[in-house]
């Protein structure tokens, strides 16, 4: 029994413990245990009936706190040892930086308009409205509560997907894998958020900072594109504001003016991400980019360091991926209300 057992502690240490050389694999499994752990108490402190409700503003900046610190921040900090400076990347300049910020705009129109048109959409075909994970409703009259919120679901999210999915996880692709890394990132970012109404917005959004991410060569440029989006929803609420899930259960309950709003708001946001993109491109040509696509001493010296990208698909990958998908069943299910 014992050479088993320790033949099964070390596999499962092989399997799941801490890889030598981090690959993109690893994090992911690490992110979706804490998010199952987080889920988990928000589950049983509803179950318990705790007195400070999910839903309330207290309440979800509790959960959204933990959610950031467990899942993202401390991830990243743990496993980053050895290429600290490739997570955070390198500064290029702040007329970059700058676009990202403006690129939250339209970015904001395209998201916000989605979750309009969807929601509706949803209801249209007599769907039950899936609420996210982690919400609230109202809390927000009072300037506390204002703050309290721009911080619990906006700036420290920020701070910590740019970190996690765009800092990390970017990270550990190799050059020319890039591409691949965009996509991949994309689809853990939005099975990650628990938010089946807006995973479409959430996977564009996705797509999007992974761009930026490449074209800039830092996480600050995702960063400030998620603040950028925060500025705009409250610059433009006389233009285009959210629907609020919580208060429609059929799609007559969506005024037309949602809808009239987010069409035309769709197409400009479009629009103005094309020629936002076409600038990023711009830059990313004159300042980082080889015309012969060979990979820079550099770059060749820092993909050795990185590990090949099917050693992320691996027992653990597989694990998380598992945990985030019974999360999301459990979030359509309305287990954490």
């Amino acid at each position: 029994m014992a050479p088993l057992a320790e033949k099964i502690t070390t596999k499962i240490k092989h399997h799941f413990g801490v890889p030598r050389f981090v690959h993109w694999g690893y994090p992911v499994f690490v992110m979706a245990v804490m998010l199952a752990l987080v889920y988990c108490i928000e589950c049983i402190a509803v179950a318990k009936e705790f007195p400070v409700p999910s839903t309330s503003l207290a309440g979800c900046s509790v959960y959204m706190l933990l959610n950031v610190f467990l899942c993202l921040i401390l991830p990243s900090f743990a496993l980053c040892k050895g290429f600290e400076d490739n997570v955070m990347g390198e500064y290029s300049g702040v007329g970059i930086l700058a676009l990202s910020l403006a690129s939250g705009f339209p970015m904001m129109l395209i998201s916000s308009s989605l979750h309009n048109l969807l929601s509706w959409l949803w209801l249209r075909f007599d769907l039950k409205i899936v609420f996210p994970a982690f919400f609230y409703t109202g809390g927000t009259e009072s300037t506390e509560g204002f703050i309290m919120s721009l911080i619990s679901d906006s700036i420290l999210p920020a701070f910590g997907i740019s970190l996690f999915f765009y800092g990390l996880l970017w990270s550990r692709f190799r050059s020319r894998e890039k591409a691949m890394a965009i996509a991949v990132i994309a689809v853990i970012y939005t099975l990650y958020s628990l938010n089946v109404i807006d995973s479409t917005a959430i996977l564009i959004c996705g797509v999007w900072l992974g761009m930026l991410r490449e074209r800039a060569g830092n996480m600050f440029a995702p960063f400030l594109c998620l603040i950028g989006m925060k500025v705009a929803e409250l610059s433009l609420t006389s233009v285009l504001t959210e629907v609020d899930i919580t208060t429609v259960q059929t799609y007559s309950d969506i005024p037309s003016t949602f809808l009239y709003a987010s069409a035309p708001a769709l197409f400009l946001g479009v629009v103005l991400l094309y020629f936002i993109k076409v600038l990023a491109d711009n830059f990313r040509y004159a300042y980082f980019s080889d015309p012969h696509g060979v990979a820079t001493e550099e770059e060749a010296e820092e993909d050795r360091a990185i590990p090949a990208f099917v050693k992320g698909l691996c027992p653990a990958l597989l694990i998380g991926m598992a945990i985030l998908a019974i999360l999301s069943i459990m979030v359509m299910k309305g287990v954490h209300i």
